[in-house]
């Protein structure tokens, strides 16, 4: 019923609901309204601004990286060509002259004279010259300064070495050493391979100090045999110094390695070589990558690792790493020599070192963010304070409005667009009082209209139940009609055979008391004590012989027609349960049995259709709580709509079939039940299963609907799957599906639990 609404205008408390506080507190303040979209707005600027211009700066990082390291890439490779061509050059002179015959290859002085000639031409720090002989002469720069060197037979085989002046001469003679370069890895290599070639990286002299590679020629006869051989020696150190003087960036390092991660020179001039002492004497130990002093280098050469080695650097490549939390930027590049040399050029750079003016820039930005938030909350506030006074004045008056104050009027502002809302306030205001008495009068009219039409529905309502009733009723009388016909027709039959028998029966007892009569063994033919001869020739023993035998067996047949009379009014009783109305723990396969009885007449053989065959695969079930008799009805059901299926699959198979072919197609019902173990508990799963005409997915999905049926109008009402469908879920808490195929046949699929329930659904 609707409430009335109250006629005076100022009280209208009851009517109106007061304001919720908690949906009050969810709600955002004016100040935030407006400050935030200026705060939100100005940082999205300045961080935009910011980002782009961090970005820019970083491309601008990304393109002076890459054209220092183009720059530099070029400088370190035209030095070390220009370095190592040189003894390159000077062993073409030297072979030249050996050649032309200027220089005698037998006139060792002259040989270290000329030596000392190309030395002084071109920057190596030794030449050497040697026979397969033994014989040998030199000339370079060694710990006393200018020497030369000589060994020959003349010598005794010794190797004498001697000062020499500007000009090559010999001074002072420095000593005599056991020296045979035929045992040197230079002088050995470049005979062994006839071709000129790099040695390895060697310590001159043992010492860590004079750290040098060898490029040797083979010097050859007429015929192209090699007779000796011309090396020149480099300083690596000439290389360190070269890499330091390039100076493009203070805090730039250059390391050159070779593949197996060897130093080969560096700008902050590393050691090549370090001196380890043990008890057993001194020894060289070439220092790696990895056990150099410079963190920096193991850093970018662990990182390297990680990208598969020196072995893998075949291009120029930038890219950046990690040491103690400083970003540093890595170029690596490959470097190779026409005979043999195979190294990588390491550069590392503090990424710090180009990002300065970029992080002032960033510091400026987030100050200048800074000051426009600030800016912009303060301009924020001041609005807020501006408009805030009429908007609490204009919630003021509607706080009034809703007390039930309907004379109360907004004031007017000078701002034009509040001054209008205002206006636009008070003018409801009028409406709303006026609405409110019309409001009232209506209510009253639509206060009776209600109660008819309550009235109506609730009539309705009733009629609608008692034409459900009447439905579902329906269908129980149709499904009992069914059901006594077959019981009917089963009956019948030993009643009618019992009935035939009754004649026969008579008819011999009637001539058992004629003989019984005639030997006078009857009332009526006793009291002579003896048998009449003459009646006796008057018996057919035959026949006598015939009725004693066959009245035994006709007495059995009519003990069997009774038999059968009591198991179908058994399985009647069974399957209407009378005397279990309530919920009860029984056996489906006892349920399942009795419905089969009932339908037993639909499933024998009739017309031209084979009997239909019943498969049962009975699992090990525990009895079920349940309603007896409204499961049964789900069952008979059921198996009256898979005998419907399999009759038109019959028809279907007959119609396809030629004249005087014979169908091999056989009617089978298969009932199977399974004990499961759910998540719900323990349940009994029944499956009744056809192969019959199937059914097709758009039906499929309606067949539990109320009044759905596909038979003719008259033959069903629609309501047995879904009367079937209330009694398995809404009364047992069950489930029922329907897996079918067109052609292919149908199964239902019911699943029940099988304890005893705490209450009765729908009760």
């Amino acid at each position: 019923m609707i409430a009335k609404v109250p006629t005076t205008p100022n009280s209208m408390e009851p009517y109106f609901r007061p304001p919720d506080i908690s949906a009050r507190a969810k709600r955002r303040s004016l100040a935030w309204v407006l400050t935030f979209p200026f705060v939100s707005l100005s940082c999205a600027a300045v961080v935009v601004a910011g980002a782009l211009s961090l970005w820019a700066g970083e491309q601008s990082v990304q393109e002076l990286s890459d054209r220092l390291h183009l720059q530099l890439r070029e400088r370190i490779r035209g030095g070390l060509a220009q370095y190592f061509e040189q003894p390159k050059r000077a062993t073409r002179l030297f072979l030249m002259a050996l050649n032309s015959e200027l220089v005698s290859p037998q006139n060792l002085q002259q040989v270290g004279q000329y030596s000392w000639q190309l030395r002084q031409a071109f920057d190596a720090s030794y030449i050497n010259f040697g026979l397969a002989t033994g014989e040998f002469a030199g000339s370079g720069v060694g710990r006393d300064g200018l020497i030369v060197g000589e060994r020959s037979a003349a010598l005794g085989w010794r190797y004498e070495e001697y000062r020499a002046d500007r000009l090559g001469r010999r001074q002072q003679r420095l000593g005599v050493y056991s020296y045979d370069h035929r045992k040197e890895p230079w002088y050995q290599a470049a005979i062994r391979r006839n071709r000129p070639g790099w040695s390895a990286i060697y310590a001159w002299d043992s010492t860590p100090e004079f750290v040098s590679i060898n490029y040797a020629v083979p010097f050859r006869d007429r015929r192209g045999q090699p007779i000796g051989a011309i090396g020149v020696d480099l300083l690596l150190a000439r290389i360190s110094a070269m890499l330091k003087e390039l100076n493009v960036h203070p805090e730039l390092t250059i390391t050159i390695l070779e593949r197996n991660g060897n130093l080969v020179a560096s700008s902050n001039e590393q050691p090549l070589f370090v001196l380890k002492t043990s008890e057993q004497g001194s020894t060289l130990e070439r220092i790696t990558a990895r056990t150099s002093n410079d963190l920096r280098l193991v850093a970018a050469f662990d990182h390297l690792n990680q990208k598969g080695g020196l072995g893998a650097v075949v291009s120029p490549l930038s890219e950046t790493f990690q040491v103690d939390h400083q970003t540093y930027l890595l170029w690596t590049s490959p470097w190779r020599d026409s005979d043999g040399l195979d190294w990588v050029i390491v550069a590392t750079v503090p990424r710090s070192a180009f990002m300065g003016q970029i992080e002032a820039n960033r510091r400026v930005t987030t100050l200048l963010c800074g000051l426009v938030i600030v800016l912009a909350v303060f301009l924020g506030l001041v609005m807020a304070r501006r408009l805030g006074r009429p908007v609490q004045s204009l919630a003021g008056a509607a706080g009034q409005l809703a007390a039930g104050q309907l004379n109360h009027r907004a004031e007017t502002f000078d701002i034009r667009e509040l001054d209008e809302l205002a206006q636009a306030f008070n003018r409801m205001a009028d409406h709303l009082r006026n609405s409110l008495i019309a409001l009232e009068s209506a209510n009253q009219t639509l206060e009776s209209r209600v109660t008819t039409r309550t009235a109506d529905l609730a009539q309705a309502l009733e009629d609608l139940k008692s034409a459900q009733a009447q439905l579902i009723q329906t269908e129980k009388m149709s499904s009992l009609g069914q059901m006594v016909a077959g019981i009917a027709h089963e009956i019948n039959n030993p009643v009618a055979f019992i009935h035939g028998n009754l004649g026969v029966l008579r008819q011999y007892i009637e001539e058992l008391t004629d003989c019984l009569t005639l030997l006078g063994l009857t009332q009526s033919g006793a009291g002579s004590g003896a048998i009449d001869p003459a009646a006796n020739a008057t018996i057919d023993t035959e026949e006598l012989t015939f009725v004693l035998d066959d009245l035994p067996n006709l007495i059995q047949s009519m003990e069997e027609g009774t038999r059968r009379i009591q198991e179908i009014v058994q399985g009647l009783r069974n399957f209407s349960r009378l005397d279990q109305v309530d919920l009860k723990p029984v056996s489906l396969h006892d349920g399942l049995d009795s419905t089969l009885l009932m339908l037993s007449h639909r499933l024998k053989r009739y017309s031209d259709r084979p009997e239909i065959r019943i498969v049962k695969q009975y699992g090990d079930l525990q009895p079920v709580w349940c309603y007896p008799g409204q499961l049964n009805q789900v069952f008979i059901n059921l198996l009256s709509n898979a005998i419907e299926a399999l009759d038109q699959a019959w028809q279907q198979q007959m119609a396809q079939q030629s004249s005087g072919e014979t169908a091999r197609w056989t009617p089978t019902i298969t009932l199977q039940t399974v004990a499961l173990k759910t998540d719900q508990g323990p349940q009994a799963e029944l499956v009744i299963q056809d192969n019959g005409i199937g059914i097709s997915e758009t039906i499929r999905h309606r067949l539990f609907d109320p009044f759905f049926t596909t038979k003719p109008v008259g033959k069903g009402t629609g309501l047995g799957l879904a009367i079937a469908y209330q009694i398995v879920v809404d009364r047992h808490g069950g489930q029922i599906n329907c897996e079918s195929t067109l052609g292919q046949g149908t199964t239902f699929r019911l699943r029940l639990p099988v304890g005893q329930p705490a209450a009765d659904p729908i009760a």
